[in-house]
């Protein structure tokens, strides 16, 4: 499926190929509680946050037709600033992803289930931009001392009280396309929601990240940075978001249609930074 999946993630999304759908509207989380627990592993392939099963989180809204339940949060990132996020935008790369992993809770039983079925995974992705602070409560899943408990492969630490809802940046706008699980066995039964807007980290909690290994203890060290999988091809499917670039501002001014080549780029969070 890995090589001959015709609706494979990451992509690369292109302005000119992204249509508005008045249809879409925000997602929205369903908690017990708005904290959860859960433990940070080191997978060798990423950064894993599994939460605790007593944390229900939900998800409905969006292009979903279903509800979906959360099972854990995986980060991307690169060596280097100019790669590390899977999906890119118009050929720019961010320095890291975020993606929360849910799983069709109406259909079936569990995540494995899930992944061999229809309609089976929602994913909502996060870029990460550098910035001067860190968002909090990423800044408390990345706590100093819990990565340093998480330098190699298979090695664990605890997160108590999380805020899925403080993670995420003050934006109801997204992009989202039919996809497939970034990694074996790369499963075409992802329905991908790509927010708009990054969440941030500092520059000092990035290079700790860049100094954690995918080997164990005592085998060479090998960086667990630059775990992306490269962008797929489109082929036929449609990228749809809930973006009006055709609405005006509030000076009565129009908005970039999203047939202009930039219009997905009037958000100068989006793009590399110009001097």
């Amino acid at each position: 499926m890995c090589k001959d999946g015709k609706m494979q993630s990451p992509i690369n999304f292109r302005a000119n190929q992204i249509l508005y759908d008045p249809n879409l509207i925000p997602i929205n989380f369903d908690s017990d509680t708005d904290k959860m627990n859960g433990t940070l592993i080191n997978t060798g392939h990423d950064l894993t946050f599994q939460v605790d099963d007593r944390n229900r989180v939900n998800l409905t809204g969006g292009p979903l037709s279903y509800l979906y339940r959360l099972q854990e949060l995986r980060l991307h990132y690169g060596s280097i600033d100019s790669q590390g996020s899977e999906h890119s935008v118009d050929g720019y790369s961010f320095p890291g992803e975020l993606q929360l992993l849910f799983y069709n809770y109406d259909l079936y039983g569990d995540l494995a289930e899930a992944t061999k079925g229809t309609s089976g995974l929602a994913i909502i992705s996060l870029f990460i931009q550098i910035g001067n602070t860190t968002n909090p409560e990423l800044d408390k899943l990345l706590w100093n001392d819990r990565l340093q408990n998480v330098t190699y492969k298979g090695a664990a630490a605890r997160v108590e009280d999380f805020n899925l809802t403080n993670l995420f940046p003050t934006t109801p706008h997204y992009m989202t396309y039919q996809g497939s699980l970034t990694s074996p066995d790369c499963a075409e039964t992802v329905t991908w929601i790509v927010m708009n807007k990054p969440v941030y980290i500092s520059r000092k909690k990035m290079t700790q990240l860049r100094n954690l290994w995918q080997n164990t203890m005592g085998q060479k060290e090998t960086p667990l940075a630059d775990n992306f999988r490269p962008t797929s091809n489109l082929n036929s499917r449609t990228i749809r978001t809930n973006i009006n670039f055709t609405t005006k501002d509030k000076m009565g001014k129009p908005c970039p249609t999203m047939k202009s080549k930039k219009a997905y780029q009037t958000n100068s969070w989006l793009v590399k930074p110009t001097s």
